[in-house]
C-alpha cells in the first residue's frame, strides 16, 4: 500500500498517506522519503533518496519546481543588484516572507535596511550552495546575511543530520569568500511535525545542535527559535504553521519578534567593523 501511494498509482493513496502521516506523527514527505531512499538504493556518504550530496552542488529539479522554472527563479534573483544592507537566503520558508509575512518583510526589513529575498521553494542545501557559486550573491556587500536552510534535505532528500551540517559548513565556506565583509547570521532549522518526537523533528533537533558549533564568535552566530514556536507541551499549533512546515503570518511575526535583538546587535557590530 505504502508502494503504490508512493508510485501515485493507487485511488485514494493521498487519503492513505494522510492516515499514516497523522498514525507516525509525520508528514506524508516524512512517510514518503524513508522509502523512497530504499527503493532508490541510494548509498555513499551524504547522499540521500534523491541521489544528490548536501555537499556537492547542483541545480534544483522537482516535479513541482522543474529545472527550467527554478533556474529562471535564480536568474530573476541576479538581476536584484541593488544596495542592501541584509540579504535572507533560504528555501520556502525564507521565500514566504514575500507571501505570508509580506507586511513584517516590508515594515522591518525592506524599509529599514533595502532587505534582498533570496528563498527559493524547495531548496536544499547543495541547491543553494549552486546558487552562490553561480552568482546569487555577485555585486553585493550586504551588513548581514540570514541563513536558515536544511529542512528539506531532511523531508525530501532523508539526508541524517551530520551530512547537512557539514554541507551547511561548506557553504557558509563559500558564503564567507564571496563576501568577506559580511556578518552571517545561521538560523536554526525551525521544528516540522505537530507533535514531538517524531523522526523529522528528532533530526531537526539534532541538525540544530551541530549547527550550533559552526558559531565562531567574530563573522557567523548562530540563533536558534525553535522553541518559541512550540506549546510547552512541544506541539506545534496549526495556527502558527497550517501544514506543521510552513509558517502563517502568525509564525512570520513570531520570527520577527524573538529574531529582532540579534539581528539588531549583529548589524551593529557589522557596522563597527566597517568604520574601524
Amino acid at each position: 500500500m505504502l508502494l503504490a501511494a508512493a508510485l501515485g498509482t493507487c485511488a485514494g493513496s493521498a487519503g492513505t498517506l494522510a492516515l499514516l502521516s497523522r498514525l507516525y506523527g509525520t508528514t506524508p514527505l516524512g512517510i514518503l522519503a524513508p522509502l523512497l531512499q530504499r527503493l532508490s538504493g541510494a548509498t555513499g556518504v551524504g547522499v540521500g533518496a534523491s541521489g544528490q550530496s548536501a555537499c556537492e552542488p547542483c541545480e534544483q529539479d522537482k516535479v513541482w519546481l522543474p529545472r527550467l522554472h527554478w533556474l529562471t527563479r535564480h536568474r530573476i534573483y541576479l538581476q536584484q543588484r541593488e544596495k542592501c544592507e541584509v540579504v535572507f537566503l533560504g528555501d520556502s520558508i525564507t521565500e514566504g516572507w514575500l507571501g505570508n509575512g509580506f507586511e513584517l518583510w516590508q515594515d522591518q526589513y525592506l524599509k529599514p535596511y533595502s532587505a534582498l529575498n533570496l528563498g527559493i521553494g524547495g531548496d536544499e542545501v547543495q541547491h543553494v550552495l549552486w546558487r552562490v557559486q553561480q552568482g546569487a550573491l555577485d555585486n553585493l556587500d550586504p551588513l548581514l546575511l540570514v541563513l536558515m536552510i536544511g529542512t528539506n534535505n531532511i523531508g525530501n532528500s532523508g539526508h541524517k543530520a551530520q551530512q547537512i551540517a557539514e554541507g551547511i559548513q561548506k557553504l557558509l565556506q563559500e558564503l564567507k569568500a564571496k563576501l568577506p565583509r559580511t556578518r552571517f547570521l545561521l538560523l536554526g532549522v525551525l521544528p516540522r511535525d505537530q507533535a514531538p518526537g517524531s523522526a523529522l523533528r528528532r533530526e531537526v533537533l539534532e541538525l540544530n545542535r551541530l549547527l550550533a558549533s559552526l558559531e565562531d564568535g567574530k563573522m557567523v552566530d548562530f540563533l536558534d527559535l525553535g522553541e518559541h514556536f512550540l506549546t510547552s507541551e512541544g506541539v506545534i499549533a496549526q495556527e502558527i504553521m497550517e501544514d506543521f512546515l510552513h509558517l502563517s503570518p502568525k509564525g512570520y511575526a513570531i520570527w520577527a519578534e524573538k529574531m529582532q535583538n540579534t539581528l539588531r546587535r549583529v548589524l551593529e557590530q557589522s557596522r563597527q567593523l566597517r568604520s574601524a
